[in-house]
C-alpha cells in the first residue's frame, strides 16, 4: 500500500494517494484562498506605499491641511504663512 497509503501502486483508483483527483481534495479551494490572501497583501502593500507619498512634511503644506479641514480661517492662514515664509 505504501506510506500510509499516499503512494499507491495503481490499485483501485490509480495514481497517487488515495484520492487522485485534484478537485476531490478540495485542492482548487485551498488555492483559491491563498490566491486571495496573497492578493489582500499585495492590495495592503500598495495602498499602504500610496498613503505614504500623501503625507504632508513641509510647514505650508500643513497650513493648507489645516485650512482645507477648517481647523484655522484664511485670516489665520495668511498670518501663519506670512509667518513661515518670512
Amino acid at each position: 500500500m505504501g506510506l500510509f497509503g499516499c503512494f499507491s501502486s495503481g490499485g483501485v483508483r490509480g495514481g497517487w494517494g488515495m484520492n487522485s483527483n485534484f478537485l476531490s481534495t478540495g485542492g482548487i479551494f485551498m488555492m483559491i484562498g491563498f490566491l486571495l490572501i496573497a492578493g489582500l497583501i499585495v492590495y495592503l502593500i500598495v495602498k499602504n506605499y500610496r498613503g505614504a507619498e500623501n503625507t504632508v512634511n513641509d510647514p505650508l503644506g500643513i497650513l493648507k491641511a489645516r485650512l482645507a479641514k477648517g481647523e484655522i480661517t484664511v485670516e489665520e492662514y495668511n498670518s501663519l504663512k506670512k509667518e513661515i515664509l518670512g
